[in-house]
């Protein structure tokens, strides 16, 4: 497909309409309306030489050397822009700037956002290595005193679809809320520093002194002096609108804070509904031209409805108690949304509330997550968010449509969990329920038990890091020899002790469906330990996967075990018929013994003819298991008659010149080498 062209007689009626979805969509509208990306070396470029931002007429023809010292244009090409479009190109990241003009004539007349810009792209390339194309409309857009027809034409058709810098899916945006401070611009004053500047009543780019940088005043074009504009990001049109184009992508993280100034602990904002947006413009939003005010308005009403009616994930972080609010009013309006994912935001009562209400009457979500902090570094304390436990208990007694829901890391108390365990003694949809890094203790687990009892839902179950103790794990067993649904249950770094243990053990011999249970990082002594593991090996590995291969088809995690565990892995390996990934590889000492058990020569010899005869696995992790040169050559000899496994992990074994060499001749052409 030839690249679309820029054509100045082109005078359609109407704008394009670009999909905000397609990348081609949006290369077309680039290209059509000729705005220009600009290179992120650029940047870094400027801000070495201490130059200032120029205009898109004079960056047109600039250049820059690259790290070979080879002259680079400042402005990506059309054709690249298309090659990108069509996947040609390495991975880019396009990046759109959301930032204040500073003064009428220029957006950054002392260098800051030009600082914040470099440092962060800087940084952002030595962590991907990726090229990034930036929108800077200073820099991409014609910007005043457009003297050609070409150049008003290109700045019209560019406004009329500039949403698509900041909405459209391929793009991410950098946002720069604070002003330059007044002491970088008395410095630069009083040191004497100019500006190269479109000076107005000369009609010509010319250094001009910053001590003309003056205060607003009503004047006209043809007035010598610069004009300061100190109004605050969040009370500016444009910029309030890019913010609401921002937050329309779905995802928080594609709309990123750069600069540190005033930054809170909760500074994102909720996608805003038209009506409430229509209010902020009239009350206080200040635009420029007050002519933008009604298109602004239409277009934001506009993409709102457009983005809402087509995202089916729906991720926000950072949101004030406010702006949680202000997300559950516009829910109803997500009208194909399947998952939405809240984090780091403040769920105060009245937050919670509207949350849960808004949650009790959508159609279409089927998963919810609203994760505290990292469960590894949460010092829980106790009753955070039981309003949010209990705003969501409440909702899954109507809506039977949510079948996931993540509630970790959220100092949720037995309280909470009693309010959960009611609502799922009644619900029959939710299969997922993720509580770990909570503080239910025994009494919210035994009211999670109870509900079990009742349920026929929920397959998984996590439980981790929750102060639960024998008599937590004990109700959860009495569960487990009445539950039929149940498959996977995490109980990691808790209290629970030799007797708890026994308690679900004895639970297990009873139950057909639980097919993973994990208790490292408990109190059990090192004979339950290994009594434990050795069981649980026997039977989900020997006898289970045998019998039920519909529940563990894909998989078998089978953690460090002594010599009867990987004897009977061996053995059902050679009969089972469905599983195609082991993992034996080391998941980290035992919290109580500080020591890990080894399948050894042995073992590896014991999977070594179990593979000689199975044809269905093609993952074998067996890292850290004590493997040498011997158990290396079996497994090579194994391989060389197995045409199923492509992927083998045997790293940080035992393994010398011998073993290595053996690997080599087992291996077929689409196989990795060792590892």
């Amino acid at each position: 497909m030839e690249v679309p062209t820029a054509k100045p007689e082109d005078k359609q009626v109407k704008p394009m309409v670009v999909d905000l979805d397609q990348r081609r969509s949006f290369a077309e509208y680039l290209i059509s309306s000729d705005v220009k990306l600009v290179r992120a070396e650029f940047m870094w470029h400027l801000q070495r030489q201490g130059q200032a931002l120029p205009r898109r007429q004079e960056a047109e023809g600039m250049t820059f050397p690259d790290k070979a010292e080879q002259q680079r244009p400042a402005l990506v090409s059309h054709e690249e822009v298309w090659q990108w479009a069509e996947g040609k190109l390495p991975h880019v990241f396009v990046l759109s700037v959301s930032h204040c003009w500073e003064a009428r004539e220029h957006p950054d007349p002392c260098g800051h956002q030009l600082g914040l810009v470099a440092s962060f792209t800087s940084l952002h390339y030595a962590v991907y290595e990726c090229q990034q194309w930036l929108f800077f409309d200073y820099l991409s857009v014609y910007q005043y005193e457009r003297e050609l027809a070409e150049q008003e034409r290109s700045f019209r058709k560019a406004l009329d679809n500039m949403h698509a810098l900041y909405a459209h899916a391929s793009t991410s945006t950098l946002r720069i809320e604070g002003l330059t401070p007044p002491e970088v611009l008395g410095k630069m004053q009083d040191e004497g520093k100019h500006l190269m500047v479109y000076h107005g009543p000369s009609k010509r780019v010319m250094s001009i002194p910053l001590t003309d940088l003056r205060e607003p005043h009503k004047c006209g074009t043809d007035c010598p002096f610069l004009h300061l504009n100190r109004t605050p990001y969040l009370e500016r049109g444009w910029c309030r609108i890019e913010v609401e184009w921002s937050s329309s992508r779905g995802k928080h993280a594609r709309n990123v804070r750069i600069d540190g100034q005033g930054r809170e602990k909760y500074a994102f904002k909720a996608p805003m509904p038209p009506d409430k947006f229509q209010e902020q413009v009239g009350s206080h939003l200040k635009f420029t031209h007050r002519s933008d005010c009604d298109a602004v308005l239409a277009l934001q009403r506009r993409i709102f409805y457009e983005r809402a009616s087509t995202t089916e994930e729906l991720v926000q972080t950072g949101l004030a108690e406010e702006e949680v609010v202000t997300l559950a009013q516009v829910l109803s309006e997500y009208t194909q949304v399947r998952r939405l994912r809240i984090t780091l935001s403040e769920m105060a009562p009245a937050a919670a509330k509207a949350l849960g209400e808004a949650l009790a009457a959508h159609p279409t979500l089927q998963e919810v997550e609203c994760p505290g902090p990292d469960w590894c570094c949460l010092q829980i304390r106790g009753g955070g968010r039981d309003p949010l436990a209990k705003a969501l208990a409440k909702a899954l007694r109507t809506n039977p449509k949510i079948t996931k829901v993540d509630l970790s890391c959220n100092e949720i108390t037995a309280d909470g969990a009693q309010a959960l365990g009611d609502a799922l003694a009644q619900n029959n949809s939710v299969t997922s329920l993720d509580l770990r890094g909570n503080c239910i203790g025994n009494v919210g687990a035994k009211a999670l038990g109870d509900a079990l009892a009742q349920n026929n839902s929920v397959t998984s179950l996590d439980l981790a890091v929750n102060e639960l103790g024998d008599e937590g794990a004990k109700a959860l067993a009495a569960a487990l020899e009445i539950n039929s649904a149940v498959t996977e249950i995490d109980l990691r770094n808790n209290r629970i002790r030799d007797e708890g243990a026994k308690a679900l053990e004895e639970a297990l011999k009873k139950n057909s469906t639980v097919t993973s249970l994990d208790l490292s990082h408990n109190n059990l002594s090192k004979e339950r330990e290994q009594a434990w593991r050795r069981r649980r090996m026997q039977e989900l590995l020997a006898v289970k996967l045998d019998k039920k291969p519909k529940q563990c088809q894909d998989d078998a995690l089978a953690e460090i075990s002594p010599k009867p565990g990987f004897e009977a892995l061996a053995d059902a390996l050679t009969q089972n018929a469905t599983v195609k990934r082991v993992y034996l590889g080391w998941k980290g000492p035992s919290a109580v013994t500080k020591t890990f058990i080894k399948i050894g020569e042995e073992g590896a010899k014991a999977l070594a003819d179990a593979l000689t005869q199975n044809t269905m696995v093609t993952d074998l992790n067996l890292g850290s298991n004590g493997i040498g040169d011997v158990g290396a050559k079996a497994l090579a000899d194994a391989l060389a008659q197995n045409a199923t496994v492509k992927l083998v992990n045997l790293s940080s074994n035992q393994i010398g010149d011998e073993g290595a060499k053996a690997g080599r001749p087992g291996w077929g052409s689409a196989r990795r080498p060792w590892q």
